[in-house]
Formats: C-alpha cells, sequence, structure tokens
C-alpha cells in the first residue's frame, strides 16, 4: 500500500506539439500524440482511490478533467485524454497556475501532491511567471516532474521550473512507455514516504540574520535567499532511509 496520489497532468497543446517526435522520421508520430499516450499511460498505473486531473494549454490553460478520484472511470478518464486538440502560441504558465488551482481542491495530509508538466518547453515571454508559479508550488509542498517532448524541447526552462518547485531536473521521453516507467518510478518512492508536507522552523541567535538556505540532500537545491530573521522552510514530503541535509 502507499499515500494515494493528488496528481494534475499539465499539458502543451500548442501549434509546436503537431510537430513529430522526432524530426529525422516524416509521418511519425507527433508531440501532441505523444504527450496523450503518455499522460494515459500514467493514468493507468494510477490506483482507484488516487486523485487525476488533467490541465492542457496554448496561449490559455483549460481543464480537461477536473480533479476527481480515479475509481473505476480510466477507460473513461483516457477517451477524455486522447480527445484533445492542438491550439496556438505557447504560454506555460496559464498552465501552471490552473494546475495548482485543481490541486488545492483535493490537497492534504492525507495525499501526495504532484504536478507533471508534459511540455516542449518552448514558451512566450513568461518565464518569470513561471518560475514564480514553480516557487507557490514548493511552498503549497506540491512537486513539479517535468517531461520534455520532442528531440527540441527546451531542456533549461523545464529543468528550471522542476527545480525552483523542490523536484528533480526535467526528464526527456521518447516514447509514452519512457513516461509510464518514470511514473511508476515515482509510485515506488511514494510507497517510502513517512511524512507529508513537513516544515522546519528556523530561529537564529539574537543580532544574526539568514542570508541563504540550502538543501544539500538528498539533491542540491536553494531554499531561502533573502535576508530574514525567522522563516519556516518547507521540507516537501520525508522519505525513510532517504537522509535530509540543510546548510
Amino acid at each position: 500500500t502507499r499515500i494515494p496520489l493528488n496528481v494534475c497532468f499539465v499539458g502543451d497543446i500548442s501549434g509546436s506539439m503537431l510537430d513529430p517526435v522526432s524530426k529525422k522520421k516524416r509521418g511519425g508520430r507527433t508531440k501532441l500524440e505523444s504527450m496523450k499516450e503518455s499522460i494515459c499511460a500514467c493514468i493507468d498505473a494510477m490506483n482507484a482511490e488516487d486523485i487525476v486531473s488533467v490541465v492542457v494549454f496554448d496561449s490559455r490553460a483549460k481543464v480537461i478533467i477536473p480533479a476527481q478520484k480515479i475509481g473505476k472511470n480510466k477507460q473513461k478518464l483516457k477517451r477524455s485524454v486522447m480527445n484533445i486538440e492542438s491550439g496556438g502560441a505557447t504560454c506555460i504558465s496559464p498552465g501552471l497556475i490552473k494546475g495548482l488551482e485543481e490541486i488545492e481542491k483535493k490537497r492534504g495530509d492525507q495525499y501526495l501532491s504532484r504536478m507533471y508538466l508534459l511540455a516542449d518547453g518552448d514558451t512566450q515571454n513568461d518565464k518569470k511567471e513561471c518560475y514564480k508559479q514553480a516557487k507557490m508550488a514548493r511552498e503549497r509542498t506540491v512537486l513539479i516532474t517535468s517531461f520534455g517532448i520532442g528531440g527540441d524541447w527546451e531542456e533549461e526552462v523545464l529543468n528550471k521550473i522542476s527545480r525552483d518547485s523542490g523536484g528533480k531536473e526535467a526528464e526527456y521521453i521518447k516514447s509514452p512507455e519512457d513516461a509510464e516507467i518514470l511514473f511508476l518510478a515515482e509510485l515506488t518512492i511514494a510507497q517510502t514516504v513517512a511524512v507529508t508536507n513537513a516544515v522546519m522552523t528556523i530561529k537564529p541567535k539574537m543580532g544574526t540574520n539568514l542570508l541563504r538556505i540550502t538543501k544539500t540532500l538528498p539533491q542540491i537545491s536553494s531554499l531561502e535567499e533573502i535576508p530574514l530573521e525567522e522563516c519556516i522552510i518547507p521540507l516537501g514530503d520525508i522519505s525513510k532511509g532517504v537522509p535530509e541535509a540543510i546548510l
């Protein structure tokens, strides 16, 4: 058994997603088709008690599947995903905003909250807003895992979104099978979670200020970069047997 998941899949439906996954193969699977099939593969791996939602974005965001329990509705949910059509220009931040809204509907200590961003990383003039939303996700202990789709995906943008949320660097997926494997690996980690939504309060001695707080284990990430006399640091989920270290 494991803690139930509260997952939102946020998918890119911009015009660039109609390009083939591999530019070397004409007439092959498009990035949009790969994205939809990847979401379906992940839904297949979820349990009836898990919460799922699906959001898509081009220049705007739209909820395809509002947050709900999987139950016995996998086939219906997957049909909704496969009916997704392409849109226009790309702005990732509306997708992140709408995705966090769906997760917030069911967020609680009884669930592990996760967002999976599936995109080629191309976004127009909203990178700062993307990183702002990623940091808001971290404050809410919502880890963002980014899946890069297509051989020309923008690694820098997707990496920073994931890291700023407290997650690991983006993963490139060549096929829906890759997405399923990575998602199942996340489920394995979920089985080891002992504490959800953990926080740490730091109170420096009189006359001292905090300048920077960095998490060094299990992976390096900056937690705070502004001078504070006292702060509460969200640590997210803590797993059994996984050491945590902060400097």
